[in-house]
Order: structure tokens, then C-alpha cells, then sequence
């Protein structure tokens, strides 16, 4: 669960920065 939880972490970063 904890590695999900990094993962989407990361993605969610990757996306916000994308977004900006």
C-alpha cells in the first residue's frame, strides 16, 4: 500500500508540474 501511496504521490507531482 505504501508503494501505491509514493507512486501516486509521484504522478500527481509530475501532473501538477505539467499543469504549471
Amino acid at each position: 500500500m505504501e508503494l501505491i501511496e509514493k507512486a501516486f504521490g509521484c504522478t500527481r507531482f509530475v501532473y501538477n508540474y505539467f499543469l504549471n
